[in-house]
């Protein structure tokens, strides 16, 4: 009986893959038309070249659509890999069957044991069970011959899988962002340039042919033989190099005044190269990050440390930005008179440098304390809220300066969205740290009122031991567990 419905279920995840499969191609052909589009009508000579709601429109119509897409793959992949389990399940796997489900499913050896407390009656012969007693992965039995299938299914399959479509993702995802910069990029060169190119713009366009190259390598191999590419010295060295390469192209693309994507004082130019510069270095850091995890078992830092150092980040942006800004137009700052819009939009830049300094003077020290005492007192609680309130204030102040009419944030560009980023950051950061608080303070209490009741009623004399829940039980008394 058990046998009939296991090819039951086989036969219906096998019908289920036909309707996947078919809005899988739905919705390729659909990313393809909506790609068409927002390339043409965002290009140079295009009606929604600048940044409006015709740009806008154009792009999130096309990144959902590719979101679907990816979502229907994997979903496919998943079925694939149940039809896999149920094929392991409902024959007898010769050694190479073995092998190859053990290669899309690689075991992580981590072993551990579980405490079990037996009456003094157990029998210790062997006659009894052998599930009541032994040792455990990961606090589940070891399976028996019969149920060697259920640490695929409840534990190791779960875990690796959600990997691979991560994986799978940001590969496809950085090959997509990579490739809509390459276009725009050869689009600038053709109408702006001419094809007469320096050393910036040439690496412009060389960059993204080498990050499109890769990333589609990687992405082909997540999907056929995700064994090869979660390997760290194949996927995570060509996702480190990709990271420094695009990285050169961030600084080349922001901060060169022969860039198409920005003006001198960072403002936007080229829209796509500009979105698409940030979309493809934020996935690939993403990438690289994971498989260096992965490979030298980094322990995921707090929340709280987070957060910190996303203001550390976010502010690093707006003080670079700002300096920037100041080395591009120092000149005309020193020539400007006093009062004039040229002085009054230095100053405001200067501002804006020293506000991003201070914040990331600010989040690296609150870093590095929640990353040594990740648990502090309620008085260290009080004293970060604090200092992420003033920040907050600081950064509020900051927007009316560096974003405000004569501001050298007034444009889109980095410093504009910087500047926004700073302060939700610190006024997330605020609300968080008060929440904490509270939790922390009621812990407190909770604790002080048990301690309290605990000393009224004097300490606990009695002796127990692992057969105590057990002799109580049969006595008919009350069983109590300390731990």
């Amino acid at each position: 009986l058990h046998l009939k419905e296991d090819k039951a279920q086989l036969l219906q995840k096998r019908k289920k893959l036909v309707p996947l499969r078919l809005e899988f191609l739905s919705a390729f052909a659909l990313t393809i038309l909506l790609a068409y589009n927002a390339i043409f009508v965002t290009a140079v000579e295009g009606p929604g070249s600048k940044v409006g709601n015709l740009y806008y429109s154009s792009w999130i119509s096309f990144v959902m659509s590719m979101l679907i897409m990816l979502g229907c793959l994997e979903d496919i992949l998943d079925e694939e890999d149940d039809e896999q389990a149920l094929e392991f399940e409902t024959h007898t796997p010769d050694r190479n069957q073995l092998s190859r489900w053990m290669s899309v499913r690689p075991i992580k050896e981590h072993v551990s044991t579980r405490l079990i407390m037996l009456p003094s009656s157990h029998d210790s012969t062997g006659s009894g069970d052998d599930m009541t007693i032994g040792s455990f992965i990961n606090g589940m039995p070891i399976p028996t011959p019969n149920g060697f299938h259920q640490l695929f299914e409840e534990r190791f399959v779960q875990e690796e899988e959600a990997g691979r479509s991560t994986r799978l993702r940001r590969w496809a995802s950085g090959c997509i962002y990579s490739f809509i910069y390459l276009i725009s990029a050869l689009d600038a060169a053709f109408h702006i340039s001419y094809g007469e190119l320096d050393y910036v713009q040439m690496y412009m366009v060389i960059c993204p042919c080498i990050m499109v190259t890769f990333c589609f390598i990687m992405t082909c191999l997540c999907i056929f033989d995700y064994n090869v590419a979660n390997q760290f010295y194949v996927g995570g060295l060509v996702s480190m190099f990709l990271m420094v390469i695009w990285v050169g192209c961030v600084i080349l693309t922001l901060h060169k005044e022969s860039s198409w994507a920005v003006d001198e004082i960072a403002e936007i130019e080229n829209a796509n190269l500009y979105y698409f510069t940030w979309a493809t270095v934020l996935n690939t850091g993403m990438l690289s990050s994971s498989y260096l995890k992965e490979h030298f078992h980094l322990k995921p830092k707090g929340f709280m440390v987070v957060l910190w150092l996303g203001v550390v980040k976010i502010c690093f942006v707006m003080f670079g930005s700002c300096v920037d800004i100041l080395m591009t137009i120092g000149s005309q700052c020193k020539a400007a008179e006093n009062g004039d819009d040229t002085d009054v939009f230095c100053k405001r830049t200067e501002a804006g440098a020293f506000f991003g300094f201070l914040g990331m003077a600010a989040g690296f020290l609150a870093a590095v304390y929640r990353f040594f005492i990740p648990s502090p007192s309620v008085k260290g609680l009080i004293a970060e809220s604090v200092m992420s309130s003033v920040l907050a204030l600081i950064f509020a102040f900051s927007l009316a300066m560096v974003t405000g009419i004569g501001g050298p944030g007034q444009a889109v560009g980095d410093l504009y969205y910087g500047s926004w980023l700073a302060f939700f950051a610190a006024l997330g950061v605020a609300s968080g740290l008060y929440v904490e608080v509270l939790k922390k303070s009621q812990q407190d209490h909770v604790s002080s009122d048990s301690s309290t009741i605990c000393s009224e009623n004097g300490p606990n004399t009695s002796a127990s031991t692992p057969y105590s829940f057990w002799d109580a039980a049969s006595s008919g008394g009350e069983s109590k567990v300390f731990v």
